[in-house]
């Protein structure tokens, strides 16, 4: 019998294999709608998690990526407005 993956795994293991994904990505790829549950999960964990905001023709969304133990994580920057 094999073993399931939680939700959290199969975001896991989707973040290890791509770059920075939006959201969009994220819960079309994947099945999981409340992904932002699943990513505060696996930062309690332990796995840095980067958000960034995109802009396109004056359309905004978000973007994901897994920050590898060891590799450079881009400081937060909030955006004044």
């Amino acid at each position: 019998m094999s073993e399931r993956m939680t939700q959290a795994q199969k975001l896991l293991d989707y973040l290890q294999r791509h770059e920075w994904m939006s959201a969009l990505h994220i819960s079309r790829d994947t099945n999981i709608l409340c992904y932002t549950r699943r990513i505060y999960e696996l930062r309690v964990a332990g796995h840095s998690i980067e958000l960034r905001w995109q802009e396109k023709d004056g359309k905004r969304w978000t973007e994901y990526r897994l920050v590898a133990r060891g590799q450079q994580s881009f400081p937060y920057q909030q955006e004044a407005r």
